[in-house]
């Protein structure tokens, strides 16, 4: 099974979610998201892909200048340290609950919290 870092981070957010989006392809609602920023950050990633036992947060801001002219921008990249059997650990619970029957609701959960609204209404 492989498991990307998104869904990972789906599944430590909301267990259920996670469920649903692995077992039923059944998926969050979006909000809009500008796709300038999101391609620049896949660039990034896959770059930076090559780095396993090192994660870098980088940042990256519009600077001065015009438009049409290059689109110049700044970067800033931090070096943060990881832990790998934590990582490991997490995939292994993530495994677990795609297997195991759909777990109940998160109260901390938006989009849970926003159906339980709408089934009890």
């Amino acid at each position: 099974m492989s498991l990307s870092a998104s869904t990972l981070k789906l599944y430590l957010e909301c267990p259920r979610c996670f469920w649903l989006h692995l077992n039923k392809r059944i998926e969050r609602p979006r909000g809009p998201f500008p796709s300038l920023p999101s391609g620049m950050d896949r660039v990034l990633k896959g770059y930076f892909e090559t780095y396993r036992k090192t994660a870098y947060v980088i940042y990256y801001d519009p600077l001065d200048g015009a438009l049409h002219d290059g689109f110049p921008f700044g970067i800033a990249i931090h070096e943060v340290a990881t832990d790998p059997a934590a990582a490991y650990e997490v995939f292994r619970a993530a495994r677990r609950v795609s297997a195991d029957p759909l777990p109940p609701s998160s109260d901390v959960c938006t989009c849970c919290r926003w159906l339980k609204a709408r089934q009890t209404h």
